[in-house]
């Protein structure tokens, strides 16, 4: 029972705080007390960081929503030669291989390609 997480957490933040309290209260301080109370946090601190690391934590997935938009595909057509072919590579791989379902590029403060779903206003390029 002295093994689960939870009551390792409470003895370790229970602990430091017996320091805290003790160093606050006492009134001339010496260097060995220093010393001391240094020494002394280790053991909290490592209650606790095993009790941290023993806790069981799942994070929840996360639920798929689906997309509303318009599916675009826009390229600048002031772009052209191996930068065009290069950047509709580099949409094609990002849009089929990651969870990505919308890119956008922009260079030099335009918008030079558009991929994926996006809302009617931005589709209209």
């Amino acid at each position: 029972r002295f093994r689960e997480p939870e009551v390792s957490i409470a003895a370790g933040l229970a602990l430091l705080l017996a320091l805290v309290v003790n160093r606050l209260f006492t009134e001339e301080l010496l260097n060995s007390q220093s010393r001391a109370d240094l020494i002394a946090t280790i053991a909290p601190v490592v209650i606790l960081l095993d009790a941290l690391t023993s806790l069981d934590i799942t994070p929840r997935e996360a639920e798929p929503v689906s997309m509303t938009g318009v599916q675009t595909v826009w390229q600048d057509e002031e772009v052209g030669g191996i930068l065009s072919t290069e950047l509709q590579w580099a949409a094609d791989a990002l849009i089929e291989n990651s969870p990505c379902t919308s890119l956008a590029v922009y260079w030099q403060n335009r918008t030079v390609l558009l991929r994926g779903i996006f809302a009617p206003a931005m589709a209209k390029y």
